[in-house]
């Protein structure tokens, strides 16, 4: 399962770094109509906030955990790094 996750993170980070080549290529060609996008994605980064856990009846934290499920906590500490990485990320555009 180990080596599964591993090529599926993988996976995972090359699309990411193909989108941020996407958005720099759009900044490039798009001009201001690109630049103002996004402006817009960046300011809607504000107004996120970490999913809730649902309430299941004789389901604590405890045993989501043993099951694979991060904590509420420890979604909305990840939720706040990924937020942050991609406003790091996107000063590194060209403007």
């Amino acid at each position: 399962m180990r080596e599964i996750l591993a090529v599926i993170a993988d996976d995972e980070r090359r699309h990411a770094e193909l989108a941020w080549d996407v958005i720099a290529f759009a900044l490039e060609r798009g001009g201001g109509t690109a630049k103002q996008a996004l402006r817009q994605a960046l300011e809607a980064l504000e107004t996120q906030r970490t999913p809730s856990l649902p309430s299941i009846p004789g389901v604590d934290e405890a045993f989501l955990a043993r099951n694979g499920v991060l904590p509420q906590a420890e979604l909305g500490r990840l939720m706040e790094e990924c937020i942050q990485r991609t406003r790091a990320r996107s000063a590194l555009l060209p403007s």
